[in-house]
């Protein structure tokens, strides 16, 4: 049991996570009741004390003024190393440790200068996508090198599924080092009970039509040209259809061109990402949720849709399959198949026995797995493997 935890990040803490803050803030006021005192460590400009409102949760941004991001890059290394030194000379004496992202190389240094356990929180590996440029190339190998030093420093690894563990040992790290954590959905907020009137409202959906929804990022990986191709073809048989697409990313610009070029700008409706205690409601104004990823780590909207009880098309790829089974929980597809995507959403929309049975058994896997409450159930004992957000 450590008595003072220091969660470092390389990251703009409210530029990163404003959408997830209401979810962190409350993570943090379960979490913190297990720890003395709890740091977050991040490179933001304003502090963000006062925001969390949590007496025993500090924020400590590491760059005094907006910058650059590069420039940010490496103030916030510099002035991390001091910072950091500076408090835990403070908290001499207490029992500490270092719970950082594998990028915060200026964490790896202190903890191992101090000599404090290292884990090492590794919840996607970024260097599995493919480079599409000279400058992909050069991201890939940098992102290579700063996971390879914090991985082999670390005293301990906490991934989110098999694959990522896989992933770790290939690296060269003994397995022994590496714990699962699945990702949590909170029961209490994610409920089938949630209305999503406010949000179908909103959105000028009509009580007769049919919602198919996407809420992620709209990067190359995710699939999303993919999905729009299939809604073409169910828009097709099923006139009274909408795909809702929330989120943002290098991608958007190409996805709407591709929704002109399909003559689809009246049925496919973008959205901007939603603060994550809007999820909800979103989730519950929907009636399929589609994930068409090429790849995932482990994508925690897939948690919170099947504890929902939502009905969920997606990709039959590692860290979806790894979470729900197809025909058992969801209609799992191929990657990069329109039409075998467009085959199992129709399919979905058109047999409400089906689709009743797997989103029940999504939201029965989801309670009994990947609750909050059993999580913290499982791992209390060791509470350090609840801190990931």
């Amino acid at each position: 049991m450590f008595d003072t935890i220091f969660m470092t990040y390389f990251l703009d803490f409210y530029l990163s996570t404003n959408y997830l803050f209401p979810r962190v803030r409350k993570h943090l006021t379960f979490v913190s009741k297990y720890f003395d005192k709890i740091y977050i460590v991040t490179l933001d400009h304003k502090n963000f004390t006062r925001d969390l409102g949590i007496s025993k949760v500090s924020h400590i941004n590491l760059c005094s003024l907006n910058r650059p991001r590069f420039l940010k890059a490496v103030m916030g290394t510099m002035i991390g190393v001091l910072k950091l030194i500076n408090y835990l000379k403070k908290e001499n004496g207490k029992r500490m440790a270092v719970f950082s992202s594998p990028y915060a190389l200026y964490a790896v240094f202190v903890a191992r200068l101090f000599k404090i356990p290292l884990v090492v929180d590794f919840k996607y590996d970024p260097t599995t996508q493919p480079a599409i440029n000279l400058w992909g190339v050069f991201r890939r190998l940098f992102l290579n090198l700063l996971i390879d030093i914090s991985l082999t420093s670390a005293t301990l690894i906490i991934v989110t599924t098999p694959l990522l563990k896989q992933s770790v040992v290939k690296r060269g790290i003994a397995p022994e080092k590496i714990l699962i954590v699945p990702n949590y959905a909170d029961e209490e907020i994610f409920s089938p009970k949630v209305s999503g009137n406010a949000v179908r409202k909103e959105l000028s959906v009509s009580s007769d039509e049919k919602v198919i929804m996407y809420i992620g990022r709209l990067s190359p990986e995710k699939g999303i040209d993919i999905l729009i191709k299939a809604f073409s073809i169910i828009k097709e048989e099923i006139k009274n259809t909408k795909l809702i697409i929330v989120g943002d990313g290098p991608e958007k610009d190409k996805l709407m061109e591709l929704c002109k070029r399909l003559n689809l700008l009246d049925s496919i409706k973008f959205v901007k990402p939603i603060p994550n205690n809007k999820v909800p409601s979103f989730l519950a104004a929907t009636d399929i949720i589609v994930l068409p990823s090429y790849s995932e780590g482990s994508p925690k909207i897939l948690v919170e849709a099947m504890m929902m009880g939502k009905p969920i098309v997606a990709t039959n790829i590692p860290g979806i399959n790894d979470i729900i089974k197809n025909k058992e929980e969801a209609l799992l597809v191929k990657p990069g198949d329109p039409v075998a995507l467009a085959e199992a959403v129709k399919t979905l929309l058109n047999d409400k026995d089906l689709t009743y049975s797997l989103a029940a058994n999504a939201r029965k896997k989801a309670l009994e797995k990947y609750s909050r409450s059993a999580i913290f159930k499982t791992y209390s004992k060791n509470p350090i493997l609840l801190l990931q957000f």
